[in-house]
């Protein structure tokens, strides 16, 4: 990884049942229950019109997954796979190796500012939407209709806020939407996701702050939660 754990990563923070499923065959559910993290009990949507709609989980006393800050999740991840397998921490991937038309490693620059080598008779470019490998082989590709750009900010004192995420629809960044989604000690994840055609990402006044602009597009952070006494956290 390019960066040293634990390290943030901009995210909802949300983990769902399913991935509960995979962690408890990786053996990795007890580390996490141990962790700082709010289980959620299920999902709150809201329309443009004002209409809101709570889904609960089915069953008594079922929770439908976790919120954890990436912070700590990931280096859960990063620490449980330390365990089984040789990782590399402060490396920046510059570009795969290859031996005619065969990938056979990848290179990039370590820590100390040198560049290094890794082979390998299999690469798997798990580098994320900006995958470096997709971009060495040419296969990195962006369709502006169905690019999607997000902005998250965390907030601290969040009042009466229910075990459940929130997804909220308005009419401001449709096609998009903002959540909020609760996390431990009255900390919210706060965000928004918008398709890049509509520029509204484009922040290009730095008096705009992150919170400023997210209260500006969504004309209320807190439908359905008491945000009289939040502020901006550092967490």
């Amino acid at each position: 990884d390019k960066a040293k754990f634990p390290r943030d990563k901009a995210c909802g923070d949300g983990i769902s049942g399913k991935s509960l499923t995979a962690l408890q065959e990786l053996g990795i559910d007890l580390k996490l229950e141990k962790a700082k993290h709010k289980k959620i009990y299920g999902v709150i949507f809201s329309s443009p019109n004002g209409k809101v709609i709570e889904i609960p989980v089915k069953q008594e006393g079922e929770y439908a997954g976790y919120d954890c800050r990436r912070f700590v999740y990931d280096n859960i991840l990063f620490q449980h796979a330390k365990e089984l397998v040789e990782t590399v921490e402060g490396f920046n991937v510059t570009g795969v190796v290859k031996e005619g038309n065969q990938v056979v490693g990848i290179k990039g620059i370590d820590g100390n500012k040198k560049e290094k080598i890794y082979r390998a008779k299999i690469v798997v470019g798990a580098d994320g939407a900006n995958s470096v490998v997709a971009q060495s082989l040419g296969l990195h590709r962006v369709d502006p209709k169905h690019h999607i750009s997000a902005l998250r900010i965390y907030y601290k004192n969040i009042k009466d806020m229910k075990d459940m995420i929130e997804l909220h629809f308005t009419s401001s960044i449709i096609p998009g939407y903002f959540w909020i989604f609760p996390l431990e000690d009255n900390i919210a994840n706060v965000g928004i996701g918008i398709t890049n055609p509509t520029g509204l990402l484009h922040v290009g006044s730095s008096t705009v702050t992150p919170p400023l602009y997210i209260t500006s597009l969504t004309g209320n952070v807190g439908i359905g939660t008491t945000t009289s006494n939040a502020s901006l956290s550092v967490a």
